[in-house]
């Protein structure tokens, strides 16, 4: 990766990951992969130094965040999240190749000759370890700017903050940097700069290695791609490193449980000392002998509160069941001996099964319950939910407005279902990627493209034309006027393929709007 190539005009990792977790663009994750991947590498094999352990660290990383790019946050701080997965990778691979050798032979592991320098040695052992221990904004001017080689006028535009302080942030980061490798003994040449400008910081990454990472994030998320595929060891750090991540986030979750249950208890001590006191009266002071181990004691507490957090989880969870079985009685009651209102049904396609002939689809749902209101802060009665969807016999499936086989269906593609009069089984199911809706700006006839802004800044966006593209509302593509309302239905293949335009009245033209939820009622 060439520093020059780096373009002030390309999107910002807030919008990479955004296209990547609610259109699943593949080519917002390569344009991630390429971005920081030199940096992900440099962490590597600066922790593994050897070559191919430290690709298979590299393509763990990125599967991970295949899987988890919907919890980044902010999204803007996608190195930094990057940084510490890698590091976190490259030791688990380490420790996992330290037990196979031990295992095997008592050769030490040696780098790779050619690769590191003396000096680079001593700092590449505290490098990336200090740098985990920088605040949050010290980390990101250090790894835009520093171990990426971009501008700074260009790291601001990716961190929205103004250029001044990110020289501010990253003169200081440097100092405080290099004051904590001296306390540790390693004093690089040069100052800060040099430190981050040595060997290995950034390596580049070959085009194959790009190629099969990102490859094998498409299989992992939406399904088998012919010729994709991971070895058991990438397989393994991934399965692993998501775990710690789990198990990370479970002890959280514990935590906060058990404070919450610390402070139930603490109110209950509290006002039953206030219940026991009588006014104008003096409490009469009791000897209360300590218990002979105070540490059990307090562990058999906070036994008692986590136990009562988990029963009262149960027992909301029961609730909930009792509650929704209540509602489908009730719309069972609703319905029987009268004809059903059946409207189409959209929502995102989850997979979809041959041999039974259904659709899995996740779809918008609100309840109107008036029990509901107690409970929908907590749980949420109103969101996506999960439905099987039975096809009759001769169900006609649609994608991009092409009869298609049912196994051909595309996963995670928005979808309409037209049901028949029984209100649950598919008469029709249709197939597009999605709606964008914004406003014409132009036409490409030589490359076939259509410009549009879209979003909320009205940036412009280029859409490429399908040969067979239908235009609705004007005889050709040229002859759409420039601010006109367009309805664009994106392709299933591609997020940036348009299959159809069509003009729609200028009160309409609100931008990206969130499929199959209903407008909120004032």
């Amino acid at each position: 990766m060439q520093t020059d190539a780096l373009s002030e005009n390309r999107h910002t990792d807030e919008e990479l990951i955004g296209a990547f977790v609610e259109l699943r663009a593949s080519d917002a994750f390569e344009e991630l992969v390429r971005r920081h991947g030199p940096m992900v590498l440099g962490v590597c094999l600066r922790v593994l130094r050897h070559r191919q352990d430290a690709e298979d660290a590299f393509q763990a990383t990125f599967l991970v965040l295949a899987r988890k790019a919907g919890s980044i946050s902010p999204r803007n701080a996608a190195a930094n999240w990057l940084h510490g997965v890698a590091l976190q990778t490259a030791i688990r691979a380490r420790a996992i190749t330290m037990k196979r050798r031990k295992r095997e032979t008592s050769v030490p592991l040696v780098p790779e000759a050619g690769v590191r320098e003396v000096w680079w040695d001593d700092v590449a052992a505290v490098l990336d370890e200090e740098l985990e221990h920088l605040p949050g904004h010290y980390r990101a001017v250090v790894l835009l700017c520093d171990v990426e080689g971009r501008t700074r006028a260009d790291t601001a535009r990716h961190l929205g903050c103004p250029e001044g302080s990110v020289s501010s942030r990253l003169s200081r980061a440097r100092a405080l940097l290099a004051r904590r490798l001296s306390r540790r003994g390693v004093a690089p040449p040069l100052g800060g700069l040099a430190l981050l400008a040595g060997p290995s910081a950034a390596v580049a990454v070959p085009p194959a290695l790009v190629k099969s990472t990102v490859e094998a994030a498409r299989s992992l998320v939406a399904g088998p791609v012919p010729g994709a595929s991971t070895s058991s060891a990438v397989t393994t750090l991934t399965e692993g490193v998501l775990k710690a991540m789990l198990i990370t986030e479970l002890k959280a979750l514990a935590l906060i449980a058990v404070f919450v249950g610390f402070l139930g208890l603490g109110g209950a001590i509290g006002l039953g000392r206030s219940a026991g006191q009588q006014p104008g009266k003096p409490v009469e002071e009791k000897r209360v002998d300590c218990p002979k181990n105070p540490e059990e004691h307090l562990q058999k507490e906070v036994d008692a509160a986590v136990e009562n957090v988990k029963r009262a989880k149960k027992a909301l969870d029961a609730a909930v069941k009792e509650l929704h079985e209540a509602d489908e009685r009730l719309a069972t009651a609703k319905r029987k001996g009268k004809p059903i209102e059946v409207k189409p049904v959209t929502g995102k396609l989850l997979r979809s099964d041959v041999a039974e002939r259904t659709v899995h689809v996740e779809v918008y749902k609100e309840v109107t319950d008036p029990r509901a209101v107690l409970w929908g802060g907590i749980i949420g009665f109103c969101g996506d939910v999960y439905e099987i969807f039975p096809l009759v016999p001769q169900a006609t499936v649609l994608q991009d407005h092409v009869p298609t086989k049912l196994v051909d269906l595309k996963n995670g593609a928005q979808v309409t279902l037209r049901l028949g009069r029984d209100g649950k089984s598919a008469e029709s199911v249709t197939v597009d990627g999605g709606s964008v809706r914004g406003r014409f700006v132009s036409w490409n006839e030589t490359r076939n493209t259509i410009t549009v802004t879209v979003g909320a800044k009205n940036e412009p966006r280029v859409f490429h034309l399908l040969r067979e593209t239908c235009v609705r509302g004007a005889a050709h593509v040229k002859d759409f006027k420039p601010g006109t309302p367009l309805l664009i239905t994106r392709s299933v293949e591609d997020a940036n393929t348009v299959i159809e335009i069509e003009a729609v009245a200028a009160d309409e033209g609100r931008t990206d709007p969130q499929p199959n939820r209903p407008a909120k009622r004032e």
